[in-house]
């Protein structure tokens, strides 16, 4: 699988870019905002399906500002079958697959896209396409080597998912539900069981129930039909009877509803003759008080006449207070133009009064003037004397500081002449640390050789043994004498040899296996390292000596240069003292002669102001005689409206000694009027009620007449008779439909335990399978138990054992090896010594973090391309130099893709792309 190029149109900072890439290493420099991580995250967008972080906000984010949509169109050679393919990806249209050979291939649903992507990016691994990328293919910025340094747990939480060792978990815990579902199931079909039996237990108990009904029913049925026949003529002389009951019954009733009328009836009569009474008291009252109620109203007319003339004396008062508030205005105005006329009048001798005091004024201010000027030059020079002196101190103590540190400094010379000399004793005990580590690797290759050796020494001496004793006795036959004694002395000699060689492997084995002699060097080893770093530190400290001596070197001349300039401003500040004396009393004797100038320049003005201000008083005048004018009518206006007011006063006072009779005159009022109806009412209520009295009369004949035609007692008899046969005939009746019921529901029951039985057998043979399906799912659980751990152990094993083939490719170094641990953790073997991951250098940590992602990528995703976003982030330009060369020596990789903000990469591909950032 190769990308050939890709095309962004309007993709973040991209208007319209294309970019070609190579196999081998490209990498993408440019400065910081140049567009160098969009190039990735389109890539990642069309054939991953992958947002960098910004989940369903990433099609808004990826946006050019200013335009409606994005496109990123990737163009690479398939996996699955060498051919050239294009993807299209478009914000608002989705993706589009064209096959250059046939055309758009038609894949529309988002499924169906990544299947195909899947199949032609020769990935077999399961995981979702998106993770792939975001977890394994793409190496995450700043993110190499963060995940190996956390704790255990941490790095399990991370890696597991990406072996999919968690993906048996889950299976182990979601088969819990399956596993109590199927036990459910068996449980539910013990109980179904168990409630089947209960119920056929009661089959005998319903036959005999039944058999019992079907009598019971035959008896009640025959009862009820002689009962019946006895009724039917009971009732027939219960209906006369009945009847003419109801007769006697309905005539008492009349008799009580004409009692009930006519008692409320002569109610109603009365409360007739209530009300003509109240009404006729009413009607006297308003008679007595008629004059009364007509004054009241003639006067209560008159007194709104004079309200509504009244009402226009506040737009009158308003006026006038309008114009007095003028005319007191006006009246101010005058007076204080009348004391400016006066003051006028004198301005010419005040002039010149101030003449001599202006003149005195002028010669102090000639006098001031250079003294102020010459006082602010010796306060400047005052203030930056002290501001002098002040640098002074601060510079001698600096340099006092300085020669105390380059005393200091001076004391680790002879320390850091020692740095060479003990980096070339390091080299050494290193060579020697790496040949006692090549001979331990070696003796742990001779000990099986040994172990062989040893056993197969005492198998052949016994055989040797034999052989000998059998050719010693075979030497009596003379033709073959001297054969045997040739074979018995290169038997022997054979024997010797060998038992000498092995003495010298086991001797060459105590050598080797030395316990002692790694752990001494590695100890001087580490001492030598602790003397080195020492040793550095002090050359590294005398390296700031030169720049100390620069520094005091300048130091001096400043101060040289400040002593200087204080001698220079020494003379103008001590005139400071006698120049603030001298200003202090000539401006004494200028305040006492106040400000002549301005006294002149006011009266000037008042006095140019004299015409004008005979005008304004004139004017004022004449508008104040005018407001006079209209003021005096208003004045007999307000005289008119305060008579009026005394008349509304004396209506008022009579109105309220009236109220009293007027209210009383309405409340008797309406009531005084009903008097003829009431009247009238009265007659047709007694009217009504005498005819009640008469109709009552007649129905109560009726009612005695019809109560001594009927024999009670004889229709209570007969009425008893038919009610106990009639019960006794209800009861057998109603027991017909229940018992009827019971016998039906005992035919049910008993089909229905037919039923039961029926289904029992079946529920027998779901039981067993349902026992049977629980088995293997428990069975099944207990397999996804076990093979997490083995298959982590096996991915673990693969893994670690192509990392460590990456780190010598990427090293170049075959003595190195690498393995990752059973809790993720990274170790790095180099000279026989297994190193923690934390206790490598920063170089090295990012070469073996690098070796472990890219094995997680060729293993589990069995892909031959690589993404790095700024692999060099945070490493000095040695480190960044090392990577890149590194990175230069992987082969197992197709195509590499680098992000990087410096030049480092540049030097180690032909391929690079520069990008500059937009000018928007």
């Amino acid at each position: 699988m190769e990308i050939q190029c890709l095309t962004l149109k309007n993709f973040k900072t991209h208007r319209e870019r294309t970019f070609e890439f190579m196999p081998g290493v490209n990498v993408i420099c440019g400065e910081n905002g140049a567009g160098k991580t969009s190039i990735f995250e389109a890539i990642a967008w069309v054939l991953f399906d992958a947002t960098s972080g910004y989940g369903s906000g990433f099609n808004k984010a990826i946006i050019r500002r200013g335009t409606q949509r994005a496109e990123a169109i990737v163009q690479f050679i398939s996996a699955a079958d060498g051919r050239s393919y294009i993807v299209r990806r478009n914000t608002q249209t989705g993706y589009s697959i064209v096959d250059p050979q046939v055309g758009e291939l038609g894949l529309s649903l988002r499924e169906d896209v990544h299947a195909w992507l899947q199949e032609h990016l020769g990935i077999r691994s399961a995981f979702p396409l998106k993770d792939l990328f975001e977890q394994i293919i793409g190496i995450p910025q700043g993110m190499m080597t963060a995940d190996f340094l956390k704790p255990p747990a941490q790095r399990r939480q991370i890696f597991e998912p990406i072996l999919q060792v968690s993906d048996y978990r889950q299976a182990f815990d979601n088969a819990l539900a399956l596993v109590n579902f199927s036990q459910e199931q068996v449980a539910s079909l013990e109980r179904q069981l168990a409630v089947q039996n209960q119920e056929l237990a009661t089959q005998s108990q319903y036959e005999q129930q039944a058999t019992a009904l079907a009598a019971e029913l035959e008896r009640d049925r025959q009862r009820c039909e002689e009962l019946q026949q006895e009724c039917q003529a009971l009732a027939a002389e219960k209906q006369e009877y009945e009847a003419a009951v109801e007769t006697l019954n309905r005539l008492q009733q009349t008799c009580e509803r004409l009692e009930a009328q006519l008692r409320q009836q002569e109610e109603l009569c009365r409360d007739r003759q209530r009300q003509l009474t109240a009404a006729r008291e009413s009607q006297a009252q308003c008679q007595q008080l008629q004059s009364d109620y007509d004054r009241y109203r003639q006067q209560e007319a008159y007194y709104q006449e004079l309200d509504q003339q009244l009402r226009e004396r506040a737009a009158l008062e308003q006026n006038i207070r309008k114009l007095e508030q003028q005319q007191q205005k006006l009246a101010t105005q005058l007076a204080s133009i009348e004391s400016q006329r006066q003051a006028i009048a004198t301005i010419a001798s005040q002039l010149a009064a101030l003449e001599p005091q202006i003149a005195a004024a002028d010669a102090l201010d000639a006098e001031i003037a250079p003294l102020e000027a010459r006082y602010q030059q010796a306060q400047q020079a005052d203030q930056q004397l002290r501001h002098l002196k002040q640098q002074a101190a601060t510079l001698q103590r600096r340099l006092a500081e300085i020669d105390q540190q380059v005393q200091a400094l001076e004391q680790q010379r002879p320390l850091a002449a020692t740095l060479s000399a003990k980096q070339a004793q390091r080299e050494q005990l290193q060579a020697q640390l790496n040949h006692a580590s090549a001979a331990h690797a070696f003796a742990a290759t001779l000990d099986p050789i040994l172990n062989t050796a040893q056993s197969q020494a005492a198998v052949s001496d016994a055989l040797v043994t034999a052989a000998i004793a059998g050719l010693t006795a075979a030497q009596g036959f003379s033709l073959v004498a001297a054969a045997i004694q040739e074979g018995l002395g290169a038997l022997q000699q054979l024997q010797q040899n060998y038992h000498w060689l092995l003495d010298q492997l086991m001797a060459l084995r105590q050598t080797l296996t030395d316990p002692a002699a790694i752990p001494a060097l590695n100890q001087r080893l580490k001492q030598l390292e602790a003397d080195i770093a020492l040793a550095a530190a002090a050359e590294r400290s005398l390296l700031q000596a030169q720049a100390l001596e620069e520094e005091r070197s300048r130091l001096e001349t400043e101060l040289r240069q400040l002593g200087d300039r204080q001698q220079a401003l020494e003379p103008l500040s001590q005139e400071l003292a006698d120049l603030e004396r001298r200003l202090h009393k000539l401006r004494q004797e200028r305040a006492k002669l106040g400000q002549p100038h301005a006294q002149r320049q006011l009266l000037l003005e008042q006095q140019a102001a004299a015409p004008q201000l005979e005008a304004d008083y004139e004017r004022l005048c004449s508008q104040q005689a005018s407001l006079q004018a209209r003021l005096i009518p208003l004045y007999g206006e307000r005289q008119r409206y305060a008579a009026l007011e005394e008349q509304r006063q004396q209506l008022s006072d009579e109105l309220a000694r009236l109220r009293s009779s007027y209210d009383t005159y309405l409340q008797h009022q309406q009531q005084a009027a009903q008097v003829e109806t009431y009247e009238a009412a009265l007659r047709t209520a007694t009217q009504e009620a005498n005819q009640l009295n008469a109709d009552l009369a007649k129905a109560q004949a009726a009612y005695k007449a019809q109560e001594q035609k009927l024999d009670l007692a004889a229709f209570e008899a007969v009425r008893d008779r038919y009610e106990t046969l009639h019960r006794e005939y209800q009861r057998h009746l109603g027991a017909i439909p229940e018992k009827e019921k019971q016998y039906q529901n005992c035919l049910a029951t008993l089909k229905h335990l037919d039923e039961v039985a029926a289904a029992k057998e079946k529920t027998l043979q779901h039981l067993a399978a349902a026992r049977n399906h629980h088995h293997l799912i428990e069975t099944a659980r207990d397999i996804f138990r076990r093979s997490g751990p083995r298959v982590s152990a096996a991915y673990l094993h693969t893994v670690s054992a192509e990392a460590d083939r990456l780190l010598r490719e990427l090293l170049n170094r075959p003595d190195v090896a690498l393995q990752w641990t059973s809790d993720y953790e990274i170790q790095v073997n180099e000279g026989g010594y297994w190193r923690p991951f934390k206790s490598l250098s920063g170089g090295e940590q990012m070469c073996a973090a690098l070796a472990v992602r890219l094995a997680l990528l060729r293993v589990l995703v069995n892909t031959d391309i690589a993404f790095f976003d700024e692999p060099t982030t945070n490493m000095d330009q040695v480190r960044r130099q090392q990577l890149a060369e590194n990175l230069s020596n992987l082969k197992s990789f197709h195509q590499l893709f680098v992000i990087s903000h410096d030049e480092t990469f540049e030097a180690l591909t032909e391929h690079t792309i520069h990008l500059e950032r937009s000018r928007l």
